[in-house]
């Protein structure tokens, strides 16, 4: 008996297994019809009890997944569906599903205007031949059988074809797809398509399926795509998500999106995603995304930080730096710490002058003019 799903098997006539022959590849004739690439029926039941008795069934059971032996063999044609289907169109059902996975886009054309049902699907896989074009990305039958699908049909792993296509880096399917499917959908993990993009860092199919409403969604665990983006480190995605995301929002372990960056040590998303978060927002344990980083010595991560810092956090980042001999590595720190010191030479300066002249002025006031320049500290006058 000749085994149908062969790795390299892909069949240009379906008729051709009743033969016994070894089959050849072959292009569809141009006078080819519906009947000339419908398999034997008896083929097709054979395999499909051949199919039911060595392949396991995934049952959902609290906790996770159970494996289920079938209570009865595969359904006719190995094509889900009513026990009383027809033949003739379990048969045409059948070739189409044959005829996506081996990427023949005339083949599924003749079968589609037979009459096939495209929104069958294998009894084993629970793939639809939708998703078996999207498997092998091919453009040409997802075209043609993306309006006659149901898009939103799940496999045996609880993936949608717009899932895989966006998973797989897929955007020109992803925008196909995106007419008739519904993008909040989720596998039982809570994770959506675009979950998936996210979390491999596609940038442009997670610029397909970004909006309010799919970027609030999160997972069974608590994170959001952006999230997911962010802990991958993933930086176009991150910069594709954020005019969607609440960038101050926590996750479960109370973290901002810059906390993780921090406590990660990427030096890229903290800069990317500093300037607009709220640096004193604090976890249950009540670190800010600065103790986070001075906590872990992540030094580039709080280089980065620091044009954000306040002037008390800088001088504590800078100290810790130079303590641990660190001190190249925090050049932003370096910087602002400098303006630190010039601002309190300026202030003494201030404070000194006022007590000169016993002016009420504010500290606001400018310097009045002097010769010595502003990095040069004034003495008090001694009483």
């Amino acid at each position: 008996m000749i085994q149908l799903d062969a790795p390299g098997f892909a069949l240009s006539s379906l008729s051709q297994i009743h033969s016994g022959k070894q089959w050849k590849p072959a292009t569809t004739p141009a006078s080819a019809n519906a009947g000339a690439l419908l398999a034997p029926a008896t083929t097709q039941r054979a395999e499909s009890e051949e199919y039911a008795r060595r392949a396991p069934k995934f049952a959902d059971v609290p906790g996770g997944f159970a494996y289920e032996a079938p209570e009865k063999p595969a359904l006719f044609c190995s094509i889900s569906g009513d026990v009383e289907h027809d033949p003739s169109q379990a048969q045409l059902d059948y070739a189409l599903i044959v005829a996506a996975e081996a990427g023949r886009p005339d083949e599924i054309r003749i079968l589609l205007e037979a009459g096939a049902d495209a929104t069958r699907s294998n009894s084993i896989s629970w793939k639809s031949a939708l998703t078996l074009a999207v498997e092998i990305r091919n453009l040409d039958c997802v075209r043609l059988l993306a309006p006659v699908s149901d898009v939103d049909a799940t496999d045996f792993e609880e993936m949608t074809a717009l899932v895989r296509a966006a998973g797989s880096d897929q955007p020109r399917v992803v925008e196909m797809l995106l007419p008739f499917a519904k993008l909040t959908q989720a596998n039982v993990r809570g994770e959506t398509a675009l979950y998936m993009a996210a979390q491999d860092g596609h940038a442009e199919c997670a610029r397909l399926l970004a909006n309010p409403e799919t970027c609030a969604q999160r997972t069974r665990q608590g994170e959001s795509a952006f999230e997911i983006a962010v802990q991958w480190g993933h930086l176009d995605a991150v910069r594709t998500l954020m005019p969607f995301t609440d960038l101050n929002a926590c996750n479960f372990l109370t973290q901002t999106p810059l906390m993780q960056a921090v406590g990660m040590g990427d030096s890229d998303l903290v800069a990317l995603l500093a300037p607009h978060s709220d640096l004193s927002v604090r976890t249950n344990s009540g670190q800010t995304a600065f103790e986070l980083g001075y906590e872990h010595k992540n030094w580039l991560a709080l280089n980065a930080l620091g044009p954000y810092l306040s002037d008390h956090e800088v001088l504590r980042a800078a100290s810790l730096a130079r303590a641990h001999k660190q001190g190249h590595l925090l050049p932003a720190l370096a910087a602002r710490e400098e303006t630190l010191e010039l601002t309190a030479e300026i202030q003494a300066a201030r404070q000194a002058q006022i007590g000169e002249d016993g002016a009420q002025a504010s500290l606001a006031d400018p310097l009045p003019p002097s010769n010595s320049g502003p990095n040069v500290r004034m003495k008090p006058r001694a009483l």
